[in-house]
């Protein structure tokens, strides 16, 4: 319609333009004219701007919903019926990307499957990032470690002056094969593999370190249990590898420590090649002790030239300050006799002088033990039990006694 009508409008400003001659009121008109035909163009211009963005929301629109149910067949597994060649839709290949992703949306799975690929890529990388560095500081912390343990082993050595290429009595005394508590019977089948692992402690902490310093050692085993048949075997276990001198005696039963004590030292006197004081360092010990440390690691009070117990009592000792623990003695060869002597002295051991049976034991020794070897207190330990010396807090060493199975 519009554009009609400027045809016309454009005819009839040529008709008058020929017919008339040019005068003034000709060239007004004319100028009126060409001014409505201007108007007409303009308005002809917005109408198809108008039309064009009609027809684009039409198609967006159109579009739009085609998608949506595209989207909802999608979701409910199936996709509409394709249509024939004389029914296509004229929006159809702006579809084909929509019914592509719909089934499935393989682009954004190939995404999945491509940022899991990856991720996993990076973890993989990092985790062996994180090994490296860890072997790294393992390696680190092992070398710091085996500098401070080693620094260690060199100021315990200057220290507690152990032995070295010298001889070496190691003196077990008590009963093997016990179970537990402190009143339980030894000679206990059930407790042998228990007690083969207290001598395999003492093999590791004591036998070989003492080796390694170029010192023969000897041991002299007292069992005070009666005949015990598993003696042999634990005599096996001490010398597994042929280097250790394993002298043992079972037979006759004892009622107290104190005659199972003088019993090994008796032993010890009798069966030694060499005197007592041959020996550069002489350990009395029991069956029934667990050694945690190395020997050559101890740092005793004062250092194995001296008399040493093993530790002090319990602070709240029924015996007072002067009380110590009796698991463990080790001496120079020289203090052996004084040793000895000290074991029936009054209060010390000995059931026949002591005037209370509860107080003949070894906690009370101590002023015996330091008048006859003539040396200075001296411990192997600086740690003390706190409510009894049976507690398994010890540093060097645990007394372990076992449950009978049966």
């Amino acid at each position: 319609m519009w554009t009609s009508l400027l045809a016309l409008l454009c005819l009839q400003s040529f008709a008058l333009a020929s017919v008339h001659t040019p005068s003034q009121v000709d060239v007004v008109d004319r100028a009126g004219q060409l001014g409505a035909v201007r108007e007409v163009i303009q308005l002809a211009r917005a109408h198809k701007t108008h039309d064009e963005k009609a027809k684009r929301k039409s198609t967006a629109r159109k579009v739009i919903q085609t998608a949506r149910k595209l989207r909802g067949h999608a979701k409910r597994g199936a996709l509409p019926p394709a249509r024939d060649a004389s029914t296509a839709d004229p929006l159809a290949p702006m579809l084909v990307p929509i019914r592509t992703l719909t089934k499935p949306d393989e682009i954004a799975q190939a995404r999945h499957d491509y940022m899991l690929a990856r991720q996993k890529e990076q973890q993989i990388v990092m985790s062996k990032k994180i090994r490296s560095l860890r072997v790294l500081r393992k390696k680190q912390d092992d070398e710091r470690q085996r500098g401070e343990f080693e620094s260690h082993r060199a100021e315990a050595h200057r220290k507690n002056r152990l032995p070295q290429n010298g001889k070496v009595a190691i003196i077990i005394r008590g009963q093997a094969f016990r179970g537990a508590g402190q009143f339980a019977k030894g000679c206990n089948s059930t407790t042998a593999p228990h007690q083969f692992q207290q001598a395999q402690s003492m093999v590791n902490n004591l036998i070989r370190p003492l080796q390694k310093f170029g010192n023969a050692v000897s041991i002299f085993m007292a069992e005070s249990s009666g005949p015990c048949p598993l003696v042999q075997k634990l005599t096996s276990v001490y010398n597994a590898n042929g280097t250790v001198e394993v002298l043992a005696y079972t037979g006759k039963q004892f009622a107290n420590q104190g005659d199972g004590l003088r019993l090994a030292m008796k032993m010890f006197e009798m069966d030694s090649p060499i005197p007592a004081s041959g020996y550069d360092l002489v350990m009395v010990t029991r069956h029934d002790l667990y050694w945690k440390i190395p020997v050559d690691l101890w740092m005793p009070t004062k250092d194995f030239q001296h008399f040493n117990f093993y530790s002090k009592c319990e602070p709240k000792a029924p015996i007072g300050p002067s009380c110590v623990n009796d698991i463990v003695y080790t001496m120079p060869g020289s203090m052996t006799l004084g040793f000895v002597e000290a074991l029936y002295a009054k209060n010390c051991f000995s059931f026949d002088i002591c005037e209370k049976a509860a107080e003949c034991h070894g906690h009370s020794c101590k002023k015996a033990m330091l008048d006859l070897t003539k040396s200075e207190a001296s411990f192997l330990t600086s740690w003390h039990p706190y409510k009894t010396v049976r507690e398994l807090n010890s540093p060097l060493l645990d007394i372990q006694g076992f449950i009978d199975s049966e």
